[in-house]
């Protein structure tokens, strides 16, 4: 019988998956911009790909745990 943290464990994957997604979409629109030269978006897509990586590594640290992700909800 799964317990939380088995069922928060799925929510969290799920999750990490949809930011994997968004990840790869980031990778490409930086990839794009840097082809066309354009610093500024280049700049932006690093910093967003910054604060997703920060938030998936926070994410993975709670796998296992049977509290709720607060900021998840």
């Amino acid at each position: 019988m799964p317990d939380i943290a088995d069922t928060l464990d799925l929510l969290r994957f799920d999750q990490l998956k949809r930011d994997a997604e968004m990840a790869l979409n980031l990778w490409e629109a930086l990839r794009l911009a840097a082809d066309r030269g354009e610093t500024p978006i280049i700049q932006h897509h690093a910093k967003q790909l910054t604060i997703l990586t920060r938030s998936v590594l926070a994410l993975v640290k709670r796998l296992g745990e049977a509290e709720p992700d607060d900021a998840r909800q």
